[in-house]
C-alpha cells in the first residue's frame, strides 16, 4: 500500500507529500535498521533453501541417467538445462547482504517457486507420462477399496495437488468402467479410438480375447498422438496470482462492511485485497510449493520403469525391436491394470494370468515408503505461520 500511495507523487512531483506518508517512509526504513542483528541468519536460511532446490535437481538429473528412457528424453534434457541455469543467482559474485536481504530474498525465492519448480516442475514431472500413469492407478485402486487414504502418504500428496488438472483427467475424475477410456484420452488419443482400446480391454479381462504383448494395431493407435502440457495455473493459485496476474476471482474476507463502503474502489483496496488474497493461497499451498516437482519426476519416472521389471514386461517390450518401450507400456498398462480395476469382479483374484493387484500394492507401498523426504521437499516450515493480512484502516 505505501508504493501504491508513492506513485501518485511520482506522476507529479510537486504535489505536497503528507506527514502520513513521511512517517510511512521513516518506518520502513527504521525496520530496516532494526533487523540488521537477524540479517546474517535470514541471509543463510533463504540462501540454504535455494541451494538445495538445485542440489536436489542436480541429483535427480545425475540419477537420470540410469532409466534409459528419460536419459535421452528431449523434454527432460531441455527442461533440466533451463532450470539448472537459474543456478547462476547463486554465484559468490554477489554479495550476500545485497542479494539475500529480505526484500531480494523474496525474489529470489519467487525464481525458485514458481519459474524453476513449478513452471519447469509442471513440464519435466510428466515429461514421459509417469504422473498420468501413477495418478490413473492411484484412483482405479482408491475407487475400488483397494488401498486407504494415508497408506501411501507422498501419493495422496501428489494425487491432491492434481486431481483437478483437467491435463491429466480431461474432465472430471474417471469412474469405475472410465479408467481404460479416460487414460486413452489424456494420452490425446481420439474418443472413438479410445473407446475401441477400453473395449479390448473389457474383451481381455472377461476372457472373449487374449492378447500376449502389444498388437500392431495397438501400436499404430498410440503414435502420433498430442497430449494436453500440465498448466501451472491449473494446480496453483497463488501462481495464477502472481505470475499470470489474474484476481478475477479473489475474495474480500479482512475488510469490515464500514471498511469496504469507505475505500472500495480505490487502487490501495484493490491492492490490499489482492495481496491477502495472494497470501492465503500461499498459505494453503505450502506443502505443493515446498516439492521440489523436478525430483517426484524422476521418482515417478523410477516407479513406472520398476512396474516393467515386476510384472516381467520387458521381455515382451524388447521383443518388438519396432516399438517404443513407453508406447508400449501405455498399451499394457491400460489393459492389463487399468483394465481390471474397471471391469474385474476382482482385481485381486489370483486365478487369472495377471494376479497383479497384491503386488502392486505392496510394491508401492515399499517403494514410495523407502523415498527420504530431503531429496524431494526443499523447505520445510519451522513453525506454523502467523496470519498476515493488509487491513486499509484510514485514508
Amino acid at each position: 500500500p505505501l508504493f501504491v500511495s508513492l506513485r501518485s507523487f511520482f506522476e507529479n512531483p510537486e504535489h505536497p507529500v503528507s506527514w502520513g506518508l513521511s512517517f510511512g517512509l521513516h518506518a520502513m526504513l527504521t525496520g530496516v535498521l532494526e533487523i540488521g542483528a537477524e540479517l546474517d541468519s535470514v541471509s543463510s536460511v533463504s540462501k540454504s533453501s535455494f541451494r538445495h532446490f538445485f542440489k536436489q535437481v542436480e541429483g535427480a538429473n545425475a540419477k537420470s541417467k540410469n532409466e534409459e528412457g528419460l536419459k535421452v528424453c528431449p523434454a527432460w534434457k531441455h527442461n533440466v538445462g533451463i532450470l539448472l541455469f537459474l543456478d547462476n543467482y547463486n554465484i559468490d559474485a554477489f554479495e550476500e547482504r545485497a542479494i539475500w536481504n529480505p526484500i531480494s530474498a523474496g525474489t529470489i525465492l519467487n525464481i525458485g517457486t514458481y519459474f524453476g519448480n513449478l513452471d519447469a516442475g509442471c513440464a519435466l514431472i510428466d515429461c514421459r507420462s509417469q504422473l498420468r500413469i501413477v495418478l490413473f492407478m492411484y484412483h482405479g485402486h482408491l475407487i475400488r477399496g483397494l488401498i486407504r487414504r494415508g497408506q501411501i502418504p507422498l501419493l495422496d500428496e501428489i494425487y491432491d495437488t492434481f486431481k483437478d488438472c483437467k491435463a491429466i483427467w480431461t474432465g472430471s475424475l474417471p469412474k469405475r468402467g472410465e479408467l481404460v477410456y479416460k487414460f486413452w484420452l489424456s494420452q490425446g488419443m481420439d474418443p472413438q479410438e479410445a473407446k475401441a482400446m477400453s473395449e479390448k480391454a473389457r474383451c481381455t479381462v472377461k476372457g472373449t480375447t487374449r492378447t500376449i504383448g502389444v498388437g500392431d494395431g495397438d501400436a499404430t493407435l498410440t503414435r502420433g498422438r498430442r497430449m494436453v502440457p500440465i498448466d501451472p495455473a491449473e494446480i496453483s493459485t497463488s501462481y495464477r496470482r502472481i505470475c499470470c496476474r489474474d484476481f478475477a476471482d479473489v475474495v474480500d474476507k479482512y475488510h469490515t462492511s464500514e471498511q469496504k463502503m469507505r475505500t472500495k474502489g480505490t487502487d490501495i483496496y484493490e491492492y490490499a485485497v489482492r495481496t491477502n488474497d495472494t497470501l492465503d493461497a500461499i498459505e494453503s499451498e505450502q506443502v505443493l510449493l515446498s516439492f521440489n516437482l523436478t525430483s517426484v519426476g524422476y521418482i515417478l519416472e523410477q516407479y513406472v520403469c520398476s512396474i516393467t521389471r515386476v510384472m516381467q514386461w520387458e521381455p515382451l517390450l524388447k521383443g518388438q525391436p519396432d516399438l517404443d518401450m513407453r508406447q508400449g507400456f501405455f498399451c499394457l498398462f491400460a489393459r492389463e491394470l487399468l483394465g481390471r480395476l474397471d471391469f474385474s469382479v476382482d482385481p485381486q483374484d489370483r486365478s487369472v494370468d495377471f494376479p497383479a493387484y497384491p503386488v502392486m500394492i505392496g510394491f508401492a507401498e515399499e517403494f514410495f515408503g523407502r523415498v527420504p523426504v530431503s531429496s524431494i521437499q526443499w523447505w520445510q516450515a519451522s513453525s506454523p505461520t502467523q496470519e498476515s493480512q493488509v487491513i486499509i484502516q484510514n485514508l
